[in-house]
């Protein structure tokens, strides 16, 4: 887990709209909103919190026409990490609703004083800290809402979920369409449709994504060629691997590592 940016006690006249680009985003909303997912309305009237996962568009509004108050955490996740979440039961992208903020703001207060402080074992503390927000999440009910209840309603959306979770646990697996469909019991086209409905992209970007996360973190962590981090990500083809890099992530895998090593991971697309 790697945290870029903590800020607390934020404020932002009727509306905050944001694209996270390459990270996970936590907000931690302390006055009224109306969050704004895929053309639709979700209100919350009380303290609220969302995890928008990667290249998500943020757009949130006053529920009644005053500042917005809210903290936030901009961080990087493994594909484990990822899947530490999902145990948790926190639903990217859906917002939920706090009956108490005591936790999560005093957590989020030592966190940002740590953070000053830079001492030796703040990537610990940090890190410890993002997991005791994701246990408070976990516990919190998502927002009333028809259409985060529809989406849960989609068949086999449980082993779909499932299914998901092991792509992103194991990114380099080959994974057969015809075998996943017949132990679904479901035609392809059937498979794929309920798939994108569930989550909003397609299988073949989950996998895709699941492969690039993981030479993300290869480029930072260790000083594996290029070439040697294609093969481990399961590309055959060192020049389709960076093809699709540059694809996904708006640059080549060496210019990732040379900005990471720079502290600057923000990259746009060109």
């Amino acid at each position: 887990m790697k945290i870029y940016e903590i800020e607390i006690n934020c404020r932002r006249s009727f509306s905050l709209s944001d694209n996270t680009k390459e990270d996970t985003m936590l907000y931690f909303f302390k006055t009224p909103v109306t969050y704004v997912l895929d053309g639709r309305e979700i209100k919350s009237e009380n303290i609220s919190a969302i995890v928008y996962s990667p290249r998500t568009k943020i757009h949130i509004r006053s529920l009644n026409g005053t500042n917005i108050k809210f903290d936030y955490v901009r961080l990087r996740l493994t594909p484990a990490e990822r899947h530490y979440a999902a145990s948790k039961n926190i639903n990217f992208d859906i917002p939920v609703i706090l009956n108490d903020d005591f936790v999560i703001s005093s957590v989020f207060k030592n966190m940002k004083t740590e953070s000053t402080k830079n001492g030796k074992y703040m990537n610990e503390f940090l890190e410890l800290s993002m997991r005791m927000i994701m246990i408070c999440l976990s516990e919190a009910e998502p927002a009333e809402d028809d259409d985060i209840r529809i989406k849960t309603d989609v068949p086999k959306y449980a082993k779909l979920k499932s299914l998901r979770e092991q792509v992103y646990e194991n990114p380099t697996r080959l994974w057969d369409i015809e075998l996943i469909c017949k132990r679904l019991c479901i035609s392809r086209t059937y498979f794929h449709r309920i798939y994108s409905a569930a989550f909003g992209v397609t299988f073949r970007q989950d996998v895709i994504e699941s492969k690039l996360l993981l030479a993300s973190d290869l480029l930072v962590s260790t000083d594996l060629s290029v070439s040697e981090i294609a093969e481990k990500c399961g590309y055959e083809s060192d020049s389709y691997f960076m093809q699709q890099f540059r694809k996904h992530k708006g640059c080549t895998p060496t210019q990732y590592r040379r900005k990471s090593e720079d502290g600057n991971i923000d990259f746009t697309e060109e």
